[in-house]
């Protein structure tokens, strides 16, 4: 199979968060296309972990295309890079992620990601989704305490990046089942919230 160019890459990756923005069902499956098209421009560029100017530029080049309204393109990038995670490490070796500073995740990770979910639905009341997402406030609160020059800050970052596109995905689910007038209430409560952790 031939290799796309850059510029065709660009278009293909606009094309499909266009879809995603119009096809709410079927976001998962469209996110993860985006994402196999943004590692297809990394490969293609030779950036595994995309820092290079070139690469930004392109990936810009492609929401801007896209034309994704203000509103929606910070969620929409954190679930592109949540799934960027996983389809990257599907074509490139464990060897070469570590080359480019990223980690790779073994089996043994996600059993170990796995035995901790199941703690967590323990801790949280066997999976009381609001206990739940309290104890993953306390564990971030825990982490934010614990930060050391020894933090592998990599890894963290894209743990958060994972995190935040989870937490943005829930929102606008539960977003969904409020009626008009609790929509404006929860906003104004969330807003509430933020502001009084800043203290």
């Amino acid at each position: 199979m031939r290799a796309k160019s850059v510029p065709n890459l660009i278009k293909e990756g606009a094309r499909q968060l266009q879809e995603v923005m119009q096809l709410q069902g079927k976001q998962v499956e469209l996110l993860r296309a985006v994402a196999e098209t943004v590692v297809q421009l990394r490969l293609r560029m030779d950036d595994i972990a995309g820092r290079s100017q070139e690469y930004r530029d392109a990936v810009s080049e492609m929401y801007q295309l896209a034309k994704i309204p203000p509103d929606s393109m910070s969620s929409v990038q954190a679930a592109v890079r949540y799934h960027i995670s996983a389809v990257l490490r599907e074509h490139v070796s464990a060897k070469e992620l570590q080359k480019a500073g990223l980690q790779p995740y073994s089996s043994k990770d996600a059993k170990q990601a796995k035995r901790q979910s199941m703690l967590l639905l323990d801790i949280s009341g066997n999976g009381n989704p609001i206990d739940l997402l309290m104890t993953m406030g306390q564990a971030v609160q825990f982490t934010r305490s614990h930060l050391s020059p020894d933090t592998d800050a990599v890894n963290l970052m894209e743990s958060i990046g994972i995190m935040r596109s989870e937490l943005s995905l829930l929102e606008h689910e539960v977003a969904a089942m409020l009626p008009p007038a609790s929509t404006r209430s929860a906003a104004h409560a969330r807003t509430r919230r933020r502001s009084a952790t800043k203290v």
